[in-house]
């Protein structure tokens, strides 16, 4: 049997195996899951988006046998979209599973291998968590940074001021909620430019947005109604809603509410079933073996002691995404003020 003691009894050696369990924090992924942004794999480090604007305007009448009027030619411009990676690097070196027994075991050593496994495991939810946090930030338009620094900030990038925020005003009893929701389907159609497309609006809600909204007065008895229902529904926390010819969503960001969220009394609102409107570039990685080749969403890349002496195993667990929004003024706010 191996000895047991491992940095002076620390805290995280296995003294006695009762029950196993791995405690992992919640990773956000809802973005991720519903397969919003189209894969577009790329074999360079940026993305070239060409913005062609497009107008339709009435045609004035004129006589028989005059010169027709002349269509104004559009406008076209390209934008260079440098593409982030997203990297981190797992190492476990020897010391940390000396007399170690295997997780969950009675008696079999852990190895370097299956730790450094359950590592790139722990580094990929990181890295999974990251770019669920650039596709929030593809929908709501500014693009940030894991320290909250701006990235892109896509209405700025395609020369586009957003739409004013629309005020659904919960706090007040005779707001015509339904018509405020109107207003936000017509908006998004209107700068869809989709025609008779079918399209859905999802919004990605606060939880003070959602609680305040399936409680205002014009909206509490829909809900109840849907409530009843659903089978065995016990709760609301995180739940969608159809109102108004709008899905809302509690979205659920990280537990702490600071890192992937939305803002505190907002909603956010998207076109799902539109073709071509939310893409995700992926650039290889930069390695050689990988160069001018298209990219993949995650790479593993292995590394060893460079001093040859085997005292640490690694593995860098990379992705190279650029989520983006082809029509960024689709991307409309809501407030519960």
């Amino acid at each position: 049997m191996p000895g047991m003691d491992i940095f002076n009894n620390d805290a995280f050696s296995l003294v006695s195996l009762t029950n196993a369990v791995n405690e992992m924090p919640f990773v956000p992924s809802r973005i991720r899951s519903m397969g919003l942004f189209r894969p577009r794999p790329v074999m360079t480090t940026y993305i070239e988006i060409e913005k062609k604007g497009t107008s339709l305007s009435l045609v004035q009448t004129s006589q028989r046998g005059a010169p027709p009027s002349q269509r104004n030619r559009d406008k076209r411009d390209i934008r260079n979209l440098r593409i982030p990676r997203i990297a981190r690097e797992a190492v476990v070196y020897a010391d940390q599973v000396q007399n170690v027994r295997a997780f969950g075991t009675e008696s079999e050593v852990e190895m370097v291998q299956q730790v450094l496994n359950q590592e790139i495991g722990i580094v990929r939810s990181e890295v999974d968590m990251t770019e669920e946090n650039l596709m929030l930030g593809a929908i709501t338009g500014t693009i940030v940074d894991a320290d909250g620094s701006t990235i892109y900030n896509l209405f700025t990038e395609f020369g586009v001021t957003p739409v004013s925020a629309f005020s659904f005003a919960l706090a007040t009893s005779t707001t015509d909620v339904r018509g405020v929701c109107a207003n936000v389907y017509r908006t998004m159609a209107r700068e869809l430019k989709a025609g008779g497309m079918p399209f859905k609006v999802r919004a990605f809600c606060s939880d003070t947005f959602f609680d305040d909204l399936i409680s205002h007065p014009n909206v509490k008895d829909a809900y109840q109604r849907y409530q009843a229902g659903a089978a065995l529904r016990d709760s609301y926390a995180w739940d969608t809603f159809d109102f108004g010819g709008i899905s809302f969503e509690n979205y659920r960001g990280t537990d702490d509410g600071s890192s992937i969220t939305i803002a505190d009394g907002d909603a956010r609102f998207f076109a799902e079933g539109v073709p071509g409107l939310f893409d995700i570039a992926y650039a290889p990685a930069d390695t050689t073996e990988t160069v001018n080749t298209l990219g993949l969403p995650r790479y593993v890349i292995p590394g060893v002691d460079p001093s040859g002496k085997n005292r640490f195993m690694s593995a860098e667990v990379q992705a190279n995404p650029l989520p983006y929004c082809t029509r960024p003024r689709t991307l409309l706010r809501g407030t519960a003020a």
